[in-house]
């Protein structure tokens, strides 16, 4: 059990230096697996585990560090070498200041720079304990997967890349902005607070995925734009084994705009507090594409618009078809839902000459329920939209003002 308590000025600027000289401390595990045997180390040091701190995991044995104290770390990497590392600790803090010398050599200054998180190994590197950010950071699950059992607190700006899987679990998750570069992102049972959304992939890579299981909470306020714009393949299900409740995404008044490869919410899960919700199809597709709402599933908003088009970019919808699946035999209250709040219901919507919006289809079945509809809208706005389909099995619309 490593174990390490506080640190004075004049002790860090000794460990800050040795960071300065020695850049960062490299694990081969040649002797034992325990983290304070200096024979473990590169350097020959057995480093403290504090805010400035740049670790290296490069042994093939892999190891299992437990503190009973913070583990705190600027940056962290796993080599292709390295075998499994796991992380335990009351608290973990990733993307602290890096020490080092600006001045003439005597004075020892931290520098703020973004944290980084590199797992290159073909084992996970997994996280046990409340983590949080002290910087904007970046994961990188180059290799196999990052795993955060304990949430990822901090608000701060949040990065995935990486082919792998990465998984945040339990607690509470906060960032300021997001972006799924790469791979795919795992929420379960935890609550998550983006402050300020505006996209879900700042490179708008559509071949990315963002998972919502087990009860996961995702809240994003209102945003200057007053829209979320969602690119990764999206999926919503599940309830939390802590509390029952459903997995539920708060879109803080934001418009939704869901540009997107496949997009499923299932098994009771909530969209809420969302202006209008917008589907479209990523730039260039020509495949056929599928949205669907189901299993008790229920989306509350102020207007839907499925296969929707813009003037200015996103100009063709082809080939969607919008399920809303209900469950047979439910009751009310555990039926699929779709409230559109005295908005409207719009299938293929032109928004001038020169989108087009074809072979689309709305698929409302099995006791599915829309309410509080102003106007449903099918082949709606400027001129016409091809070979669109809306299909009606069981359907249950309630207070719709006409079509």
């Amino acid at each position: 059990m490593a174990v390490y308590g506080k640190i004075g000025k004049s002790a860090f600027a000794l460990i800050a230096l040795s960071c300065v000289a020695h850049g960062a401390h490299t694990w081969t595990g040649g002797a034992s697996r325990t983290w304070d045997d200096a024979r473990n180390w590169s350097d020959g040091e057995a480093p403290a585990p504090v805010k400035s701190a740049q670790f290296v995991f490069d042994s093939p044995a892999g190891a299992t560090f437990k503190f009973d104290t913070p583990f705190e770390c600027a940056t962290l990497t796993t080599t292709t070498n390295a075998g499994q590392f796991s992380i335990s600790a009351p608290l973990i803090r990733i993307g602290s200041n890096i020490a080092d010398d600006n001045t003439d050599g005597w004075i020892l200054e931290e520098v703020a720079r973004a944290g980084e998180v590199v797992n290159k190994s073909a084992k996970p590197l997994v996280f046990n304990g409340t983590a949080t950010l002290a910087h904007d950071t970046s994961f990188d699950a180059a290799g196999a997967a990052i795993s955060l059992a304990g949430g990822l607190a901090g608000g701060k700006a949040f990065v995935k890349k990486g082919p792998a899987d990465m998984m945040i679990s339990g607690g509470k998750t906060a960032f300021s902005t997001f972006s799924l570069d790469e791979g795919r992102l795992a929420l379960n049972d935890t609550e998550a607070l983006i402050t300020a959304a505006g996209t879900f992939s700042k490179n708008k890579n559509y071949n990315t995925d963002l998972i919502l299981s087990g009860g996961s909470s995702l809240r994003t306020p209102l945003t200057a734009s007053k829209t979320v714009e969602m690119n990764p393949r999206f999926a919503m299900s599940g309830k939390s084994k802590q509390n029952g409740a459903s997995s539920l995404w708060d879109a803080g008044g934001n418009t939704l705009n869901i540009i997107t490869y496949d997009f499923r919410l299932q098994n009771g899960a909530v969209i809420t507090n969302a202006a209008t919700v917008q589907f479209h199809n990523p730039p260039g597709n020509t495949n056929a594409l599928e949205y669907v709402i189901s299993g008790g599933s229920k989306i509350y908003c102020k207007g839907f618009i499925a296969a929707n088009t813009f003037d200015s970019a996103y100009k063709f919808s082809y080939n969607s078809t919008i399920v809303l699946r209900g469950v047979p035999g439910a009751k009310p209250e555990n039926q699929t839902l779709l409230d559109v709040g005295g908005g409207s219901l719009h299938l293929a919507k032109r928004h001038s000459w020169n989108c087009r919006a074809e072979y689309n289809t709305l698929l409302i079945t099995d006791g599915a329920r829309v309410e509080n509809d102003a106007r449903l809208g099918i082949s709606q706005y400027i001129g016409s939209a091809n070979k669109t389909t809306c299909i009606v099995k069981g359907l249950q619309i309630t207070s719709c003002g006409g079509i």
